[in-house]
């Protein structure tokens, strides 16, 4: 099967067949990338990693890229202890492999140009090509590349929608593999609601969860607001009178976030000004579907008709606790990653509750759930989501919640009004008359219907004396 990433990957060999300046502009590039890394890198880190040093070589390091299927690493290299005694069950292989990919592109070319051409006695391609080398450009600074790179950043991916993504065996392994706990998505050995089976990679990665697999916390009532994910709990920030994020949420993958205006829409953001925002990182192995916060209707329900496109530098970190390990941070003169962004507003009996899927270049979230729909807690909303964003309204409390702790879907993140207060939601069944009523509100009903009832009687008596 010739994928799109193979077609590009011939595209580049074809043009730097005819091009010995890009060529040599590579070389140089992934020359230096390998001498900085072994000097400044994790050493467990660098020798995980491919170190590709010329044409033929890189080709072949793109083509496994391009066919790389996320699993359960053995090399402890991708793990992190730190966030292991938080509770998160945690891998760094995907990042890591992504900001590699780029580490090798993002070198000043400056004089090892010169002396990778003496190296290899091109002096005649070195003389000839002198004046268009520039020494303090970085190889993606060149037309032709940075275009052919944008392409072929968006097409890494597309792989695991192909059926080859979920070879024969696979299923085995991931299930040998107990990080994923797939018996909570599998019913006799048969994937749960998906009767056709995992056919991709994808497929599998954003599949359902039995319910009894995630339970959910206080699921009658509104007085806790539940985690949407499986995942960490990244960042924890308050929303000032403006609706404005306090603070930075941070940067995970290709993801940089403003305020809830940008996010949610101003009139959708008033509602939450004062109030908080969590951001939840989905964990590796988890499922990719996330679900309602709380029971209410979803008021709305959409996905960025326009993505954002964001400019993202990868480096490495200096000393400190994780020391010579990739780090990205926005930058003017970045890469170009494209933010998609997704946002489902809840009405419930605890007020607004928001839930902000986003995903980066190919991928991007979609909504299970359908706008005007009654959902009860734990109901899924949708799937394909890198980072979670749950905006909470101002009446409700984050009491001690901990940053870097792990946490499952459906566990309790925050108290509401409601909670030890006898207005909390009654249990029950969806699209009753009771739907979203609390315990007082429904109290109040019964109590209006008896007198109804009774004064109806007493007038039928009546009319019997008569």
């Amino acid at each position: 099967m010739v994928t799109e990433c193979d077609q590009l990957i011939l595209q580049l060999i074809d043009k730097l067949g005819g091009d010995h300046t890009l060529q040599l502009m590579l070389e140089s590039s992934l020359t230096r990338a390998r001498n900085r890394a072994a000097a400044e890198m994790d050493p467990e880190l660098f020798a995980a990693l491919p170190w590709p040093q010329d044409v033929e070589q890189y080709a072949e390091y793109l083509t496994r890229l391009s066919r790389w299927v996320p699993q359960q690493p053995e090399d402890p290299v991708w793990r992190e202890p730190w966030r292991a005694s938080n509770g998160v069950d945690s891998s760094r292989e995907g990042f890591d492999r992504t900001c590699h990919f780029y580490y090798l592109l993002d070198q000043r070319i400056e004089d090892v140009a010169v002396a990778h051409a003496r190296k290899h006695m091109v002096t005649e391609v070195l003389d000839e090509n002198y004046e268009d080398l520039d020494y303090d450009a970085s190889l993606r600074e060149d037309p032709w590349f940075g275009e052919w790179l944008k392409k072929f950043s968006a097409a890494l991916g597309t792989f695991l929608d192909e059926p080859v993504s979920f070879g024969d065996g696979l299923l085995d392994k991931l299930q040998a593999a107990r990080s994923y706990e797939l018996d909570h998505s599998l019913v006799d050995g048969h994937p749960f609601n998906a009767p056709s089976g995992w056919r991709t990679f994808n497929q599998f990665l954003n599949r359902a969860v039995k319910a009894a697999g995630r339970p959910v916390d206080d699921p009658s009532s509104n007085a806790m607001v539940v985690s949407p994910v499986d995942g960490t709990i990244a960042a924890v920030r308050t929303l000032d009178e403006n609706a404005t994020i306090v603070g930075d949420l941070g940067v995970q993958h290709t993801h940089v976030y403003a305020d809830a205006r940008e996010l949610l829409g101003a009139e959708d953001a008033a509602a939450f000004a004062g109030g908080s925002v969590v951001r939840l990182v989905p964990g590796p192995y988890a499922s990719r579907r996330f679900v309602a916060p709380v029971a209410g209707v979803l008021k709305e329900v959409s996905v960025d008709a326009a993505p954002k496109t964001l400019r993202l530098a990868v480096g490495l970190s200096g000393r400190g606790e994780r020391d010579g390990r990739f780090v990205v941070k926005p930058e003017d003169d970045g890469f170009d990653f494209v933010q998609h962004v997704g946002r489902a507003v809840l009405e419930s009996d605890v007020g607004p509750i928001a839930v902000v899927p986003v995903a980066a270049n190919k991928a991007q979230p979609d909504f299970i759930a359908q706008e005007g729909a009654y959902l009860e807690k734990g109901d899924d909303l949708g799937f394909g989501a890198s980072d979670v964003l749950l905006f909470l309204n101002k009446d409700v409390r984050l009491d001690a919640l901990k940053e870097q702790a792990g946490i499952q879907r459906g566990k309790a993140l925050a108290k509401t009004k409601l909670a030890n207060s006898i207005n909390a939601r009654s249990p029950v069944i969806k699209n009753s008359p009771f739907a979203g009523m609390s315990n007082l509100q429904i109290a109040g009903f019964i109590a209006g219907f008896l007198v109804a009832t009774y004064s109806f009687a007493d007038l039928l008596a009546h009319i019997h004396v008569f």
